[in-house]
């Protein structure tokens, strides 16, 4: 601990203020009274904690904004023991907490006489809200609200890249274009429907004309047949059908040989298979009817609706697994889509979400199981291999030989210690190496487009996943990682 001292030789001086002490937790001061003979007399110590003492702030003016950039300018602290002007931003207001609050810091300013800053690069948020704070040397700041000082603004300000939507209940991507499809809705119509987002424009380009009135957790599907490019809803047991470039509402797909759809394929043979709880149909298509070809029971055990999961693989063979069921079932469709059980106990769990996390690669023929780090052989479905990382794994190129995620724990916590990062993992399949890319913002899906373009669907803060928005305020956008 330093000591500082002020002599004072003025009699009439009765009171002294200290604009320099040392930038302690704790102050120690005494007077001592000296003659000319030596040391008359001392006081008691009066000690002094400066963690006590209040910061003074100041006005924050109204924000600026000039193309992708925002001015700030206030008012010069006056405070004595002045430290740094600090500015920051949240999805938050200042005098309001929230799950998912998160406070990030832009700018510290040390010198007290600059009284301006110029955010060239503000957060992929929807109007954010920024404030300004003054420290002293002893660390304290000043107050995020004041009855008679504007320290916060909430700046008009969204970057076009954002993607207007409060939650999404699912999404498809368009294989031959620059389009994601997201299902879900936005506080201005509070209705779900599809919205077809160009991310090589970063434009909306159209929404459905027919909304949903159903809740489903199967994700709306993208399928190219001969009745041209569609988009498929599933609304209690009947297939929506959506133009994949108007969406515009053509017709439902419906059948009375079912009650409810747990989840739907389009073969690469032209055939749809449905699975209900029971069990799983073929059918083929005259437009907007469904013309039964087979049915078959599957697992003897009725499970939980919604969580059946089919994927196709190689020779015409799809699997059909749901979570409580150890194994999966093997089937074959013949040219006529009638159905053969190859195998009814192939050792691959099939994990499901609206995400449809199990991944088939055909040039590698092999299955990804995104949910628990495992591939397995389309051949004999042993299983090959398991990596670590990345932690959250989202989906396989083309050609087989990478897998895109992220270390991100969707597990943790959203706080401003977590230690989310703004950061793609690449995991090579032969040569086991992991290779990390800085990103935007937090990946939440990233997927290789038909340019071979790696795509992230990212947030400009922390969340979980990308279903729901923090605070009303959205943050989604479409990057290009490379």
């Amino acid at each position: 601990m330093g000591r500082n001292q002020k002599t004072i030789t003025n009699i009439n001086e009765t009171n002294f203020t200290d604009l320099t002490p040392p930038a302690e937790e704790n102050l120690c001061y005494f007077l001592r009274i000296n003659i000319t003979t030596g040391i008359l007399g001392e006081s008691s110590i009066l000690s002094l904690q400066t963690h006590s003492l209040e910061a003074d702030p100041v006005h924050l003016n109204q924000p600026q904004i000039t193309n992708n950039s925002i001015h700030f300018s206030w008012g010069k602290s006056s405070m004595p023991y002045f430290s740094h002007y600090e500015i920051s931003y949240s999805n938050f207001a200042p005098n309001i907490s929230g799950y998912g609050e998160q406070n990030v810091v832009v700018a510290k300013i040390t010198d007290i006489n600059t009284t301006s800053f110029i955010d060239t690069n503000p957060p992929y948020l929807e109007k954010p809200f920024y404030k300004i704070n003054v420290y002293d040397i002893f660390g304290n700041k000043t107050y995020d609200y004041h009855d008679d000082l504007t320290v916060s603004r909430e700046v008009n300000f969204t970057r076009n890249e954002i993607i207007n939507i409060n939650k999404v209940q699912s999404f498809t991507i368009h294989p031959s274009k620059p389009f994601v499809y997201f299902y879900g809705d936005t506080d201005a119509d509070n209705t779900f429907k599809i919205r077809k987002f160009n991310y090589k424009t970063n434009s909306l380009e159209t929404i459905s004309s027919e909304p949903s009135n159903t809740y489903t957790n199967l994700s709306i599907q993208f399928y190219n047949s001969n009745y041209g490019e569609e988009i498929f809803l599933d609304q209690g047991g009947e297939l929506y059908v959506y133009d994949a470039n108007s969406l515009k509402f053509k017709y439902n797909l419906k059948s009375v040989h079912y009650f409810s759809i747990n989840d739907f394929l389009y073969t690469k043979s032209g055939f749809w298979i449905l699975i209900d709880g029971d069990d799983i149909y073929t059918f083929s298509r005259n437009g907007s009817k469904l013309n039964l070809i087979d049915k078959k029971s599957h697992f003897s055990e009725h499970q939980s609706s919604y969580n059946y999961n089919i994927i196709e693989i190689q020779n015409n063979q799809f699997l059909l697994g749901h979570p409580k069921e150890s194994s999966s079932i093997l089937y074959e469709i013949n040219s006529d889509g009638f159905l053969t059980i190859l195998n009814s106990s192939v050792n691959i769990p099939l994990s499901y979400t609206s995400q449809k996390e199990m991944e088939f690669n055909s040039t590698k023929n092999i299955i990804v199981n995104h949910n628990n780090n495992k591939i397995y052989s389309s051949n004999n479905f042993s299983s090959i291999q398991n990596y670590q990382n990345p932690v959250t794994s989202f989906r396989m190129n083309s050609d087989g030989s990478t897998i895109f995620g992220t270390n991100n724990n969707p597990n943790w916590s959203i706080n401003d210690e977590s230690k989310h990062k703004k950061e793609a993992v690449f995991f090579n399949v032969t040569s086991n190496l992991v290779n990390t890319f800085e990103t935007k913002g937090y990946p939440l899906i990233i997927f290789e487009n038909h340019e071979k373009e790696i795509i992230s669907i990212s947030s400009g803060m922390k969340r979980e996943s990308f279903m729901r928005n923090i605070n009303n305020k959205s943050d989604l956008f479409i990057e290009i990682i490379k």
